[in-house]
């Protein structure tokens, strides 16, 4: 099992922090990845926008540490922000997105790294 979680990173980007099993990413893991965004592309798996208000968000997300924690920081009481759906995934993000992910010419996993995120020093790998 694949989990997810992003954080902002600059002005204008988000990164994906990825766990496999409940670990962290390894070189093993590169090729099982690429296989399943492969099937996602074939697929052509349309991106479907969603504004969910705060407290729906904190209920979906419930799973996630991080997710509640970025959520809770970040989004005022009573606000809303956007997700997007694509096959089973949905996430925060605030988009735009292509159309779906047929337009997607290459997908490769490239490396790995960690870095530190949230003043309490928690550590997440992500994958570029």
């Amino acid at each position: 099992m694949v989990s997810s979680t992003i954080w902002p990173w600059g002005n204008s980007t988000l990164i994906q922090f990825l766990k496999v099993n409940g670990r962290a990413v390894s070189v093993d893991d590169y090729d099982p990845l690429e296989k399943i965004a492969a099937s996602a592309i074939q697929e052509k798996q349309p991106f479907q926008r969603l504004e969910l208000d705060k407290d729906t968000l904190l209920e979906m997300f419930k799973y996630s540490k991080y997710k509640v924690h970025f959520l809770k920081d970040k989004i005022p009481d009573g606000g809303s922000t956007t997700v997007y759906r694509c096959g089973p995934l949905i996430d925060l993000c605030t988009g735009p997105h292509i159309p779906h992910t047929g337009k997607i010419k290459a997908f490769s996993v490239m490396k790995v790294r960690l870095s530190k995120i949230i003043t309490n020093g928690r550590i997440l790998q992500h994958i570029g």
